[in-house]
């Protein structure tokens, strides 16, 4: 129901930042469970953290797509109540972080940023549930 595309049970809006939630959710998960596989295969610390936020840019920029195709067929419908920006601003930033560290700039590459990456994802999983509550009151 929530990463499929099954009409009728959500109104549209809803299910657009449910999908939206979930991934950010998910791949914050993902993404902290795959430093420590990566630290079990002994690979070099600050390699780890760039291959890891490597990792991440690849699933954002996927997501992002996906997200900027769906979000653009729903605004062509009038009436609805999509995200606002500051959903795309902190979803941005966290990429920032981690374009970051993936490139060295301006520190080396760190768990630190890392995680700080993966925090900001999850705070923004935390408004976009929020915002899905302050939806269905209304």
């Amino acid at each position: 129901m929530i990463l499929g595309r099954r009409e009728g049970v959500l109104p549209p809006e809803n299910a657009y930042i449910m999908r939206f939630m979930v991934a950010n959710s998910l791949g914050a998960a993902l993404l902290a469970m795959l430093a420590f596989v990566l630290h079990r295969l002994h690979v070099p610390e600050p390699l780890l953290w760039r291959v890891c936020s490597g990792i991440y840019l690849v699933f954002a920029a996927g997501f992002i797509v996906l997200s900027v195709v769906q979000e653009r067929s729903l605004r062509k419908t009038e009436g609805m109540k999509l995200p606002t920006p500051i959903f795309w601003l902190a979803a941005n930033l966290s990429h920032a972080v981690q374009l970051s560290n993936c490139v060295g700039f301006p520190w080396a590459p760190s768990e630190g940023m890392f995680l700080l990456g993966l925090y900001l994802l999850l705070a923004l999983s935390a408004a976009q549930f929020v915002s899905l509550l302050f939806i269905a009151s209304e």
